[in-house]
This record gives structure tokens, sequence and C-alpha cells, in this order.
């Protein structure tokens, strides 16, 4: 993991050079494609022999690289990797435009409350493998949801006199009826997921254990919350990293 990160940060500045071109190259193409035909002679002609449609549908392709390049870009940053002030607010407002068009393209809805907008002195990046990690989880128990529910995941920041208290909860399908006790869910190579063909194991069972690992290194503690419609966890975070 370490090596992929040098070789984001060795890559980084030609990355946001074609993060950059992907933006508008279609839109360039079109505008050239239109000064020679219209749109409206393919009316009537299937997908796959319109130009205009292979265009779109190209388009949305480099809107999924993007928001990739962008994400990969933006962890190595190396302000990320000092112990900041972070506010709560502009920390989960970031994080939100960051998975925008992922969410967008899933229907799932993101919002969070911060009260009075706390604060906390941390590792961005530390807060970044806890919330990747949750959202990871979130969609994967969304594509695995039985009923036809809104998908929404949602976050609130509250204090009191000794902790910073982080809820998360999604409306997702919750934990799986297999697993008897919620923190075997924090375990290394823990997982549930299962190929329905084969029936073998997949996903590496790291998400959720790399999250109590950064919860410890913070001297924080971590609550899975039980409820009927999805999963719920609470993060608590002593007060001495709001000064």
């Amino acid at each position: 993991l370490a090596s992929s990160g040098l070789m984001l940060a060795s890559f980084s500045h030609d990355l946001s050079k074609l993060n950059i071109t992907l933006d508008t190259r279609y839109q360039k193409i079109e505008r050239l494609f239109e000064e020679k035909v219209s749109r409206s002679d393919f009316d009537g002609v299937e997908e796959r022999k319109n130009p205009f449609y292979l265009l779109h549908d190209a388009k949305k392709t480099d809107n999924k690289i993007q928001s990739w390049l962008s994400f990969a870009t933006g962890v190595i940053k190396k302000d990320k990797r000092k112990r900041n002030k972070l506010f709560m607010t502009d920390y989960f407002n970031r994080l939100k435009e960051t998975w925008s068009s992922f969410f967008r393209s899933r229907a799932i809805t993101f919002d969070f409350e911060n009260e009075k907008n706390i604060s906390m002195r941390v590792f961005e990046i530390d807060m970044d493998s806890i919330f990747h990690n949750l959202f990871s989880n979130s969609i994967e128990a969304f594509n695995l949801m039985k009923v036809d529910r809104p998908r929404t995941i949602k976050v609130w920041v509250t204090a009191t006199d000794k902790y910073v208290v982080i809820e998360y909860r999604d409306s997702g399908s919750g934990l799986s009826p297999d697993i008897n006790n919620p923190d075997d869910i924090f375990k290394p190579f823990f997982t549930t997921r299962r190929n329905p063909a084969t029936g073998e194991e997949i996903g590496t069972g790291l998400g959720m254990w790399i999250v109590k690992s950064v919860l410890e290194e913070n001297d924080a503690d971590a609550v899975i919350l039980n409820h009927d419609d999805g999963f719920g966890i609470r993060i608590s975070f002593p007060i001495k990293y709001s000064r």
C-alpha cells in the first residue's frame, strides 16, 4: 500500500493534467461533429450506430475515471498527513464533493449535521481511512438490499464534556444475520461476502479492521448500533483532540 502511494505521488502532476483533459475532450468532438452533421440525422438510428450516443456514453466513462483520479490524487496530499485542526463541516463538505458523482450514479443521498461546527486536531488521512471504508461498506450493503427504500447515508457530529462523537448510519441491508457478535466485523480478514455462484469468500475483510486500527491510534472507541433498517456505528474521540 505504501509503494502504491509513492507511485501515485510520483505521477500526481501528470494525473492532474490528464484529469483536466478528460473534462472537455468529448464536448470538443461533439462541437466539431455538429459543424458537419446534425443530431437529427440520426433520429431512429440504433444506439450502437449513433455517434452522438457513443460520445455521450464515452463521456460517462470519463466521468468515472475523473472521480477516481480526483480521489486518488486527493488522498496523497501532504497536508492530509499532518495533525491539523480539522473543522468537521469543512471536512464533510469536501468528502461529499469527492463522492458526489459516485453517489449520484447509485441514487445515494449523503447528508451530515455538525453541532456548533466542531473541530478536532487529527490527521485528515485518518478520517479518510475511516469514512472511505464506511462508504464502501454502505455501497455494498445497498447492492445487497432486497427491499425498495431510499438509499441514505447520514452522519451526526456532536460533543460532550469528554468526547467528540460521530454517529454514522446507512439505510442498507445491515449486518449479516450470520454475525452473532457485531464486534467480529473489526477482526482482520473477517467477511461474510461470498460469491453466489461458488460460495467462495470475496473482499479483503480488512475495511473495518482498518477503521478500528485508525481509531485505536487516536485513542478513540467505536460501538456498533443495531437497528432494523441498516447499519450504524458511533465513534467517540477523546475531547483532547478538539483543542
